[in-house]
């Protein structure tokens, strides 16, 4: 190596010593205390919205209500339509066919296949075992090969942790402004 590729190294090596000196060890630092858990814990919380809304989607009220704690509650905060049920004994029902509906293998109801699509998604934490979920929806749903959307909101639901799993103690929908805490 000649002398001049040694200085030009040499000159190299100070600019990012001395440049990047600020710097040091930032970029490997190890995360917060309790951050890997609180990522473990939001990915769950958002499994158990994402399980929720496909159970709903799919009329499975079993499956909808294993996404409750035993006392949870689903709320629809809508003026023309409030819905407020209680318990998963309650919740497991939704998606049955109410009293007098048509026999299994008639058309299905006027709404058609729907879906929710879920966005805007935001999770805080009020402890190690209590969460709030915030987030907005659009329901789309599919008629006669037409698809249209059919309805908006949002979600300003609370979740507890027991056993390890996350679960809703109230699923809200709400259909006015959310201002996540």
């Amino acid at each position: 190596m000649s002398i001049r590729n040694t200085k030009i190294t040499a000159y190299v090596a100070t600019v990012l010593l001395v440049g990047l000196g600020p710097f040091a060890g930032t970029a490997f630092a190890a995360p917060a205390p309790g951050a890997e858990q609180q990522a473990s814990d939001r990915a769950a919380i958002l499994n158990t919205v994402a399980g929720a809304v496909f159970a709903f989607d799919n009329g499975d009220g079993k499956a909808f209500a294993s996404y409750f704690a035993p006392d949870g509650e689903f709320v629809v905060d809508d003026p023309a339509r409030p819905l407020d049920i209680k318990g998963t004994a309650a919740l497991a029902k939704i998606g049955e066919p109410p009293a007098g509906a048509a026999p299994a293998g008639a058309p299905p109801p006027p709404m058609g296949k729907h879906h929710h699509v879920v966005s805007n998604q935001y999770v805080s934490f009020k402890d190690a075992t209590h969460a709030n979920f915030y987030g907005y929806y659009t329901l789309v749903v599919s008629e006669g090969g037409n698809v249209a959307v059919h309805d908006f909101g949002g979600y300003a639901s609370s979740l507890v942790k027991i056993d390890g799993q996350w679960l809703f103690s109230t699923d809200r929908v709400v259909f006015g402004p959310i201002k996540p805490n």
